[in-house]
């Protein structure tokens, strides 16, 4: 024993530094346990709660995953490089709407984003851009960025409408980006490639085609539940169980387009494409088509379908109302018609919202627009009181055309007897040279249908030779319709 020192008093320092050297133990697994934030590479899978998060860096240099304990942040982020662009910053969301900050807690296994902004800061960062007459260009000035035409427009046609920026080339390309396009179609790419560099820009082509019974009013037989309504097969929706249901036995549904419309196709969207079992999809259906809601005509009969996408296509007719009668609901015995979306489209009407000249009007609102502007309603029309009345339409550039539709008097709510009596249809090339392709003398019907052999032709026009089916001197044209063969 130590000189000065008591019995035990050795002992008890030794036990003072064990408890000392415990409490530093307890402190640093307590702070383990509470999830102090891994790095990447350290997490040796011996904590099974670890959380991941995964990095986008679209385009940019890879960043390796990291692991995190779930309620904490991530202590150290590498950034990114990419060229010819900045970080903007990582977000939750591959659209990049929802911004991640370093101060967010982690709670779930995750991917972030990179965001990027161009930088032309030299030449070699400098975006080949293009611009077209036809369609809607996005001026993003990012590498890829996107063009939306209208249903109709032929791969030749786009081409010759694209200029690129100087000293760049351009071709487009198939949804790979490697084979060159033969047709156009929606997901294909043109690739603009600049003279010097290496930055190119992809630009993602749309063709857009309306679907005519989108939002419109519809009506059904009866329904499930009154959620599954009719007007959720016209919604653009097969989620949350957006769908009609009937069980009644003589399940239809009806679809008003609001004026008559070329149609086409039919689309319907049965009840595996909204998540539920094929067994449920239609067997068997028809559809019909009506000018007036009251004479229908079959146009489509399907007796052994298990799709749960079907595509109808007919030669186009005129129609304003579309029923679909389901006479055999499911696969099964089950009496449920499930319905998630019927959509309705029509070839493109060439002549839409295009450039259009006339002789005179009647009053100042009642201009050549009104007739291409796709709409028959709120007076909405061509009127002429001279007595050389016409009306010219230019499709931009030359198409092969072989139909004409015009709605008249009686379509926009007046009386018949205003009906045109009597017309003519010339088509052109070059504005110049005129050829007339159709003669009508004795009309009285409200909506004209027209059909030729097809002819190249850019411009229109409708010569208006007697206006009524009465003395009355004014033309009345709701709307004047061109249609092409489809490719």
């Amino acid at each position: 024993m130590m000189e000065g020192s008591r019995p035990g008093e050795g002992q008890n320092r030794i036990t003072a530094k064990i408890r000392v050297c415990l409490m530093a133990l307890a402190i640093i697994v307590s702070l383990m346990t509470a999830g102090a934030p891994a790095f990447a590479g350290t997490d040796d899978g011996s904590t099974p709660r670890d959380l991941v998060v995964n990095y986008e860096t679209n385009g940019g240099s890879t960043v390796a995953p990291q692991f995190v304990l779930p309620g904490n942040r991530i202590l150290f982020q590498f950034m990114p490089v990419k060229m010819c662009y900045s970080f903007e910053g990582w977000y939750y969301d591959s659209a990049l709407t929802q911004s991640y900050k370093a101060s967010d807690p982690i709670v779930k296994s995750l991917t972030l984003y990179a965001k990027w902004k161009a930088s032309s800061s030299d030449a070699q960062c400098t975006f080949p851009t293009l611009t077209s007459t036809i369609g809607t260009v996005s001026a993003g000035g990012t590498d890829n960025e996107t063009i939306t035409v209208e249903s109709g427009v032929t791969l030749a046609e786009l081409k010759a409408a694209i200029k690129p920026a100087a000293n760049a080339t351009f071709e487009i390309y198939q949804a790979d980006g490697i084979t060159k396009a033969a047709k156009l179609e929606t997901g294909m790419k043109i690739i603009v490639t600049p003279q010097a560099g290496t930055t190119k820009v992809t630009y993602t082509i749309t063709v857009s085609s309306p679907n005519l019974a989108l939002n419109r009013p519809a009506t059904v037989d009866s329904t499930c539940t009154t959620s599954q309504n009719a007007a959720k097969a016209v919604d653009d929706s097969a989620t949350n169980d957006s769908k009609w249901c009937s069980k009644s036995g003589k399940s239809w549904l009806q679809i008003d387009l609001g004026s008559v419309k070329q149609v086409n196709q039919f689309i319907i969207k049965h009840a595996a494409e909204g998540g539920e079992t094929a067994s449920y999809n239609t067997r068997a259906y028809h559809i019909q088509v009506s000018n007036d809601g009251k004479n229908w005509a079959t146009v489509v009969k399907v007796t052994n379908n298990t799709k749960g996408l079907t595509t109808d296509n007919i030669a186009a007719v005129a129609a304003r109302y579309i029923k679909l009668n389901v006479t055999k609901p499911t696969q099964t015995t089950n009496l449920a018609a499930r319905i998630y979306e019927l959509q309705v489209f029509g070839p493109p009407n060439l002549a839409l919202n295009k450039p259009a000249t006339a002789d005179s009007t009647c009053i100042a609102s009642q201009t050549a627009v009104k007739a291409v502007d796709g709409n028959v309603i709120n007076d909405s029309k061509w009127c002429s009181k001279s007595s050389n009345r016409w009306l010219q339409i230019d499709l931009g550039f030359v198409k092969q055309v072989d139909q004409f539709v015009i709605k008249h008097a009686a379509e926009g709510g007046e009386t018949a007897s205003y009906n045109t009596k009597a017309y003519q249809i010339l088509v052109s090339t070059d504005g110049v040279k005129w050829k007339s392709v159709v003669s009508v003398t004795d009309n009285t019907s409200s909506i004209t249908v027209d059909k030729i052999t097809a002819v190249p032709a850019r411009y229109i026009k409708l010569n208006v030779t007697t206006p009524t089916q009465t003395k009355n001197a004014a033309a009345r044209i709701y709307d004047f319709e061109v249609y092409g063969p489809l490719e």
